[in-house]
């Protein structure tokens, strides 16, 4: 017990633990909670992305370098080691504030029990990405604040910032979620409408001239025909990297890892998932917080790291510093022979191993739920397989109308062509689902940019809404 007038220092495997003991659907019920009770301030944020003037710090470092005079080698050493720590904390702050930008995912730790009521949505291989579209010219930025296009012509409006997130694959920017739309800011909206909001505008918009094609990715109901073509449809102009979960009623969650938006992968749905096995280390990055290793989200993975480091009879320490950002391979300590087998959601000792430290324009360290789901691939125990996900999800059937529903609606395309697509209706009060018959041509809303974000629609019949609008 602490002596009293003295706080009791918190003790990170006791927090991990308490943590954990709450499953992912607790976290997602209370994610939804706050976001309900905390309304933020971005009334701006969409503005300030499209300012310049974060980037002059990169053209001023690049401008000295031209105007270097030619000194002696001990002052022409002293200036280039200023100029490489400049350079370096300008990385690192160009990744802190691109990455606080963008929504992260959880890795898929146990399959919602509300999972009808989520989105699935292939997820494009490549280089995640903020479309930001303002003063007649469009610029995309990863999430380490790196221009992949610093100035290009897009479709997208630009009177007042338009900020989409999206992956680049090379050859064209596939969308996939949209935050702010000609000064409209849809944060605190829900997925649902988000995702709605996207594939109508881009629809709009897909004839005007782009420098590089736009197109709008596939989401699909998580029902059995859903989920299935989101995993093995072959038809999809990007390679899938796993797929995504968005529950319908989350917001974007800024700079944050969230559980309304989950990630989720096996070796049939990204070519890059491989997971080494016992007793072959794995690689992971970590950063280093006092003496302890810590993911994303704090929480400590491995401690004293330093002291068994110095205390193993190694004179070369690593290189770090407290807040730095590393590579590690990392190995699971074997328990006792008479233990009894931990859960699935049980961390285990790790032994560390240092490799290098990451770039500086690495924003942060991977998270907690992907070394869980990591070791649980590595024991092959509470693996969370695509059968699971099919067992879990909605039954495809139809939902007749509410009855005395005079109240006008929006009619939503999800998923590309085809009999089996789903189109799903939403007025003031209720949100219904029906089959869409393959004689029918999907429904598509008109609104002009200068409209202000209505609380209910008109549908006009005959307008084609189909995944993979390229503009």
């Amino acid at each position: 017990r602490p002596p009293r007038g003295r706080m009791e220092r918190p003790n990170p495997t006791r927090d991990f633990a308490s943590r954990l003991a709450q499953s992912q659907g607790r976290r997602r019920q209370e994610a939804l909670e706050r976001q309900r009770e905390a309304r933020r301030n971005v009334t701006d944020r969409a503005r300030r992305l499209a300012e310049t003037d974060a980037r002059r710090g990169d053209h001023d470092v690049m401008q000295e370098d031209d105007d270097d005079d030619h000194s002696s080698s001990s002052e022409s050493q002293g200036r280039n080691t200023q100029k490489k720590e400049r350079r370096v904390a300008i990385a690192r702050r160009a990744a802190e504030r691109w990455w606080r930008e963008f929504c992260s995912p959880e890795w898929l730790l146990d399959v919602p029990q509300d999972l009808g009521d989520w989105y699935c949505v292939p997820r494009p291989e490549g280089k995640r990405c903020l479309l930001v579209a303002s003063n007649g010219k469009t610029t995309s930025r990863t999430t380490s604040g790196d221009f992949i296009h610093e100035s290009f012509s897009s479709c997208l409006p630009s009177k007042h910032p338009t900020v989409i997130e999206a992956v680049f694959d090379g050859t064209a920017y596939h969308c996939l979620d949209c935050v702010s739309w000609a000064g409209r800011l849809l944060y605190e909206c829900s997925a649902e409408f988000r995702f709605f909001w996207l594939r109508t505008k881009l629809g709009e918009v897909s004839r005007r001239p782009s420098d590089v094609p736009l197109r709008c990715v596939p989401f699909f109901d998580c029902d059995a025909n859903g989920l299935r073509r989101a995993a093995t449809e072959a038809t999809l102009p990007f390679a899938r990297d796993g797929l995504l979960f968005y529950d319908k009623r989350g917001y974007y969650a800024l700079g944050e890892e969230t559980p309304l938006v989950l990630l989720w992968k096996d070796a049939a749905t990204s070519r890059y998932f491989d997971v080494p096995q016992k007793p072959t280390p794995f690689p992971f990055s970590l950063r280093l917080k006092g003496d302890a290793l810590v993911a994303l989200d704090d929480t400590t993975v491995v401690n004293d790291f330093l002291g068994l480091q110095t205390g193993g009879g190694d004179s070369d320490a690593p290189p770090l510093e407290d807040g730095d950002l590393a590579r590690f391979q990392l190995l699971e300590e074997e328990p006792e022979p008479a233990a009894a087998a931990p859960p699935p959601s049980f961390l285990p000792r790790l032994r560390a191993r240092f490799v290098a430290k990451c770039s500086p324009k690495r924003p942060a360290p991977d998270s907690i739920t992907k070394l869980l789901v990591t070791l649980r691939h590595r024991s092959g125990a509470g693996v969370v397989t695509f059968a699971d996900l099919l067992d879990h999800c909605a039954p495809a059937v139809p939902v007749s109308p509410v009855p005395g529903d005079v109240n006008p609606t929006v009619s939503m395309a999800v998923g590309g062509g085809g009999t089996d697509d789903v189109v799903g209706t939403q007025n003031n009060n209720t949100r219904n689902h029906h089959r869409r018959p393959s004689s029918t041509a999907p429904v598509v809303v008109a609104m002009d940019d200068d409209d202000d974000v209505p609380s209910s629609f008109q549908v006009l019949p005959g307008a084609s809404c189909e995944g993979g609008l390229s503009a």
